[in-house]
């Protein structure tokens, strides 16, 4: 993909956004910049030479960027937006990385100058473990992308964007409504990360027992170890959807439950084999 006409800035350098710098500079944009907080990643990710000198105003960088990526939590991506919007070129594309999409894309919508274009963004992408130190391009190798592209977007830039996320090496963009992302997102995403919590906050294990939990405890509880402050927003915003997905499993469980008490062999051997080939399905 032929970057070397565009200017991108990058907005947010942690763990997708250093991700997302290290990918696209190996696709040569003529500027790739990034804004971020904490100006010490900034001049690691320019020592690194991961992106180009950053210390320029913000101003000049939006106003001079043809792709703008958010890389930051929701209400941060929103706040952002808003307030710099008077900064950013006439043409621009901007899109985001964020977990959740119907909050996002609606609200960015209706502040959004008619010369700029938003598409929402989430790739399926990640670590246990966040921040720029933690970034790695590779972890967008084969991983599903989301784009809920809207009424609202132009032709081009759906295609720009569905061919860049093949270049960073993802797989083919999922298009969906984002209405249909998040209530994917609550089954798929939130409810995995919901069980981990309660199953990690089930007991506390002794100290000397630690080492003899294992492997298939540690895996079902990994993502109990994700940005906690980022999983809060993120059920809050989804929260009818977390609800009626955890209504769901909870009917789910009791019924195992249930067939537990009643020594209900055959049953339970059902639903083993019931789950074991749904299982191997997603293979």
């Amino acid at each position: 993909m032929d970057l070397s006409d565009f200017n991108i800035t990058i907005v947010g350098l942690g763990l997708i956004g250093g991700s997302y710098a290290m990918a696209l500079r190996k696709l040569k944009p003529r500027q790739l910049w990034a804004i971020d907080k904490d100006l010490q990643t900034i001049k690691k990710a320019e020592e690194k030479q991961i992106i180009d000198f950053s210390g320029l105003e913000i101003k000049y960088m939006l106003s001079n960027s043809d792709l703008i990526i958010m890389a930051l939590y929701p209400e941060d991506t929103i706040s952002f937006i808003e307030a710099n919007m008077s900064y950013f070129k006439a043409g621009c594309i901007i899109t985001d990385i964020c977990g959740l999409k119907v909050n996002i894309v609606s609200r960015i919508e209706r502040i959004l100058r008619n010369d700029l274009d938003f598409i929402g963004g989430h790739p399926m992408a990640g670590k246990e473990f966040s921040g720029f130190n933690h970034a790695d391009e590779s972890i967008f190798e084969d991983a599903n992308y989301f784009l809920t592209p809207t009424s609202q977007n132009k032709k081009e830039t759906l295609e720009f964007m569905e061919k860049l996320i093949v270049a960073l090496g993802c797989k083919k963009p999922i298009l969906i409504s984002a209405e249909d992302h998040d209530r994917i997102i609550a089954y798929t995403s939130h409810l995995p990360h919901m069980l981990a919590v309660a199953l990690i906050n089930c007991f506390t294990p002794e100290e000397h027992l630690k080492s003899l939990i294992g492997g298939s405890f540690k895996d079902a509880t990994r993502v109990a170890s994700l940005n906690s402050v980022l999983w809060l927003e993120l059920i809050k915003t989804n929260k009818n959807n977390v609800i009626d997905i955890l209504d769901c499993f909870i009917d789910n469980i009791v019924k195992l439950k249930d067939i537990i008490i009643n020594d209900d062999d055959e049953k339970l051997l059902e639903e083993f084999k019931c789950a074991n080939k749904r299982r191997k399905e997603l293979e």
